[in-house]
């Protein structure tokens, strides 16, 4: 849309190929990747990893459809997938597929999978042509006109400063407190309570680094018993559990309200603080409200302006919602103190160890034999845009949107996370963003997507999310596996899926790269909203990707 008018007149004037454009938006991608964020996933206390990549994450976004809806699919369409086999780290290719995309265009995208390739992204015109107006009440021409920044975040418009990963938050976290019935401050704290924290994080990460040094190991246990004193001193142990599914909705509203606004309050503090001191008059030159207003784009100068927040953990409350449901409030088969318990202990020994396998057998989101988890999913995500709406609005205005994509944050959070009233055990990962459960047993392809495109993206992520799915290229052998993919991309994005980004590969080739990284020095895998290659994530990251669910 923005290039075309110019190749054209070129093209038709004799002045340049195809192939001469080509090339030269490929040197342009390339020139992109000389930009290297210095981040390799093994930095001081793990913060790194939570953002495990070498790249910028510059996204470049085609295909799609121009302002009046019709297929905007050209030569410069094919030319940015033809820069995606450079396998680019610092530009996220980013393909819009809408239900008009030519065949051809569906095909190459395909091809470009199959041969290894895990980019470009693929978006879904149906859905964010109604997201996109639903929250920023921007045009249908500028909904068209979207384009994607960072990962996944749309952009409703020119002039739209959308602060796009502004925060993550656990919503597992006030799922848990429901539960108990506890209401305890999740996220502020007194000085003298940081200050046990960072003591908490020095003997965790420095004596426990040491695990050969008796003395280190001793300062380990010794602060671990602190830790667990100053918790029964809270009355963490002591729990006051809803009566009803109704009064549990309740309380998890009310507390994922009360951490949501606590987090956003320090967010707001960091958007005075960019707007008094860290003004951008170049990029803000670039917006015709900054320029009309003369404001910043941080002191609220652009037509449109939001916030995106990111929930870590989503599907993960949608599936221990329906299992007490089932569990407690319908079937009677357990009380939800039996639940705790069982939580509590990891659902070790044998009465929880059945709890658990009761948990397992129910349906979980992914099944798309049965539409309640799926519906469970759309309500949490109700909840969390409900969460936001209750934050208070900024001074440079502008709103809060919701987003799932994790990043990695998934696998972070998830180490600190007890077991949850889902089955998943204590240290194993959330859900990567809205998606069936990592590592989720009897998963059937169809029947995930099919699943995750039942779920309300149009009302309820306006800031995007992740579809991350691990599928053996043995599926698709040869021109028909070419068509049968490039099927699944268009009938997914066309009947309610928001995005996909898969790794078509063998599990075998992960564990090949993993045991002898030398023979795999150019693997790249679709790690979150990003990708890299594979022998520069840290061991950790290594193992979490080969163990995902993998689609065979």
């Amino acid at each position: 849309d923005r290039l075309y008018p110019y190749y054209k007149a070129d093209l038709d004037a004799g002045r340049i190929t195809y192939e001469q454009a080509k090339e030269l938006l490929c040197l342009f991608v390339l020139k992109m990747d000389e930009c290297i964020l210095v981040n390799d996933g093994d930095s001081f206390l793990n913060v790194a990893k939570l953002f495990e990549t070498l790249s910028t994450d510059q996204a470049l976004t085609f295909g799609g459809t121009d302002k009046q809806g019709n297929d905007a699919t050209n030569d410069l369409t094919y030319i940015c997938i033809d820069a995606c086999e450079l396998q680019p780290l610092a530009v996220n290719m980013c393909a819009r597929i809408n239900k008009n995309s030519p065949q051809k265009y569906l095909n190459r995208l395909a091809e470009i999978y199959i041969n290894g390739c895990p980019m470009p992204e693929l978006f879904s015109d149906e859905v964010y042509f109604d997201a996109i107006p639903r929250k920023h009440n921007t045009t249908i021409e500028n909904a068209r006109n979207y384009a994607v920044v960072g990962c996944v975040e749309p952009i409703a418009s020119d002039d739209h400063f959308g602060n796009t990963d502004s925060a993550n938050v656990n919503v597992t976290l006030p799922l848990l407190q429901a539960v108990k019935g506890h209401t305890h401050d999740l996220w502020n704290y007194t000085n003298k309570e940081y200050l046990q924290k960072v003591y908490d994080r020095f003997c965790e990460y420095f004596f426990g680094s040491y695990k050969k040094c008796p003395y280190c190991s001793m300062m380990v246990k010794v602060n671990k018993k602190s830790i667990e004193k100053r918790r029964v001193k809270q009355g963490m142990y002591i729990y006051n559990p809803p009566k009803s599914m109704e009064e549990l909705l309740a309380k998890y509203q009310e507390r994922l309200n009360a951490v949501t606004r606590s987090v956003l309050a320090d967010q707001q503090k960091i958007i005075k603080i960019l707007g008094e001191h860290f003004t951008t008059p170049l990029a803000s030159s670039l917006f015709k409200g900054c320029l009309e207003r003369g404001k910043c784009a941080y002191q609220g100068g652009t037509d449109y302006i939001s916030s995106g927040i990111q929930a870590v953990g989503i599907t993960d409350v949608a599936d221990s919602f329906y299992a007490i449901e089932q569990l407690v409030y319908k079937q009677g088969k357990y009380t939800l103190m039996d639940i705790i318990n069982a939580i509590d202990n990891n659902f070790q020994s044998e009465l929880y160890k059945q709890i658990h396998e009761d948990i397992l057998a129910l349906p979980k989101f992914g099944d798309d034999d049965i539409k309640a988890p799926a519906e469970w999913v759309s309500r949490v995500m109700g909840m969390w845009n409900t969460a936001l709406a209750s934050v208070p609005t900024p001074d440079r205005g502008g709103i809060y949107t919701a987003g799932y994509y994790a990043l990695n944050v998934s696998d972070r959070y998830g180490l600190k996370t007890q077991a949850l009233p889902s089955g998943r055990l204590k240290g194993v990962p959330l859900a990567n963003s809205v998606t069936p459960h990592y590592g989720k047993a009897e998963s059937n392809l169809m029947s995930s997507l099919n699943a995750v495109a039942d779920v309300n993206f149009k009302d309820f992520a306006a800031n995007g999310t992740t579809v991350t799915f691990h599928i053996d290229s043995a599926l698709f052998p040869g021109q028909e596996g070419i068509e049968n993919l490039g099927g699944i991309f268009k009938t997914f994005l066309t009947t309610g899926g928001m995005q996909f980004q898969p790794n078509i590969i063998n599990r075998d080739v992960l564990i090949d790269a993993y045991n002898n990284p030398e023979k795999h020095k150019y693997l790249m895998v679709r790690v979150a909203g990003y990708c890299s290659y594979f022998n520069e994530l840290s061991d950790e990251l290594k193992r979490i990707i080969i163990n995902r669910t993998c689609y065979v």
